[in-house]
Order: structure tokens, then sequence, then C-alpha cells
């Protein structure tokens, strides 16, 4: 069984443990990539489109439940501050800016938002700040996932813990930080 696959029964274990048995309130989770690319990292965020719309009033502009391409359209700069905007990534204590991609559905109900961030320079080390969680629920669940040369970094990360620092020479973090 791959690392990934262990981190994701992990995950799913935990968010069993945390969902209450008579509770209808579901935990948010999404998951982040960020792949550091010479002087750019880039981000992708995946969410479910109910979460997107707490952090993005009115995303969801007929209310019919669901977020169609065309209303992503529409919020494009609202879900780029709300999300691009507010995860603050640093470059060798250097703030990099991000810049919105692709914002797509990602079926069946989910979100997936990508961003460019440009860097003043290759970092040797990331500092990254999910900013984005102060506008989720606070029992909200950020898994991010550092892809570097020499293995992947994970966090779960929460509104109590939402900064990771990462070396981007090092390697794997073998588990979650």
């Amino acid at each position: 069984m791959s690392a990934r696959s262990v981190a994701a029964i992990l995950v799913a274990a935990l968010l069993t443990l945390f969902a209450g048995r008579a509770s209808a309130h579901v935990i948010g989770l999404s998951r982040g990539e960020y792949t550091p690319r010479g002087g750019e990292v880039v981000a992708e965020i995946a969410m479910r489109a109910d979460d997107a719309s707490l952090a993005v009033p009115g995303l969801d502009s007929d209310g019919d439940g669901k977020v169609a391409p065309d209303e992503i359209l529409r919020a494009r700069p609202a879900l780029e501050a709300a999300f691009f905007d507010e995860l603050e990534i640093s470059a060798d204590g250097r703030r990099c800016s991000p810049q919105l991609g692709e914002a797509l559905v990602d079926p069946p109900d989910g979100l997936r938002l990508r961003a460019t961030y440009a860097c003043p320079a290759a970092p040797s080390r990331l500092h990254m700040r999910f900013g984005f969680l102060d506008r989720m629920p606070s029992d909200h669940r950020h898994l991010a996932t550092v892809h570097l040369p020499a293995g992947d970094v994970d966090l779960l990360a929460v509104l109590a813990r939402a900064e990771l620092d990462v070396d981007v020479a090092g390697g794997a973090s073998h588990g979650f930080l």
C-alpha cells in the first residue's frame, strides 16, 4: 500500500472520528497541492462547492444548491480574493504574488481552483499561511501537500494551526506534520 493511500485512509479515519453520530453537520475538507517550480509555486485547491460558497457568499447565485460554470466565471474575482489572496506564500521571507489560473467545476459537487504564485526567486524555504481558513467554519480541515523533488510534505491544516514551513531542498515528511 502506497504512502498516499495510507495518508488518505488516515484522513478518512480522522474525519469519521470527529464527525458526530447524530450530527447533520458535515466537516469541511479541502485539498491543496503546492508545487514549487523555479521562481513560481503552482497551487491547486479542491473542495466541495458548498464549502466554497461559505467563503464566497453568492457563489451559488441562483440558489439551486449547485455551482455552475457560469456562476464560477462571475465569481472569479471573489474566489481569487477569498482563497489565493488569503493564501500567503513566501519564498525565503519574501512574499509571492498569486495569479488565478483556472476555476472549474469538479464533478460531482466540487470546485477546483488553480493559481500560480510568482516569487522573487527560486526558494530554498517556503512559508505558507492558509489564511482562507479564517473564512471557513472553525472545524474545516485543509489537507496540504507540497510536492518536492525529494518527496512530499503533508500537513493537515486547521484554523488553530494554519501555517507550514518547508525546506524546498528537504525531503518527504513521512507522515503528517
